[in-house]
């Protein structure tokens, strides 16, 4: 399994100009995928298709009631509540679609997980796996 290294740039509290401390991830990708960025986001799946995106927010992980909440606000049905050690997903449909949002409590951070359209379900059962797999790179 490939291991794909994520940095995310985090501003100090300072007067002067501050620092930038780095918090380097490990996001495992499944062999055959591969990842890019787009903007404030890193998005992965197998060479030509892009099934996940990830996206880092400085917020404590969120209750899986209120995810499911969010996740019914959007009108989604068969709903399926998941969590594990600092994760919390919801597997759900969605016009028709299966999907999933899923975030992952890393250090001070939250690293927040979306499928993509056109997912297959075996492919959103990897992405759901590459999500909860996140960790923090040990450090040098």
């Amino acid at each position: 399994m490939k291991r794909l290294l994520l940095v995310l740039l985090v501003g100090c509290q300072a007067k002067a100009p501050p620092p930038k401390a780095v918090t380097e991830l490990r996001v495992p990708l499944p062999e055959g995928w591969v990842a890019s960025g787009s903007n404030d986001r890193l998005l992965a799946g197998p060479r030509g298709r892009s099934l996940v995106s990830f996206e880092s927010k400085p917020m404590a992980l969120p209750g899986i009631d209120a995810l499911v909440s969010a996740v019914e606000a959007q009108k989604a049905t068969s709903i399926e509540r998941i969590e594990g050690p600092r994760f919390v997903a919801a597997r759900y449909t969605l016009e028709a679609h299966d999907a999933f949002v899923g975030v992952k409590s890393v250090g001070a951070r939250t690293v927040w997980c979306a499928s993509l359209p056109a997912a297959t379900d075996a492919e959103l059962s990897t992405s759901l796996g590459v999500c909860r797999d996140i960790e923090l790179r040990p450090g040098d």
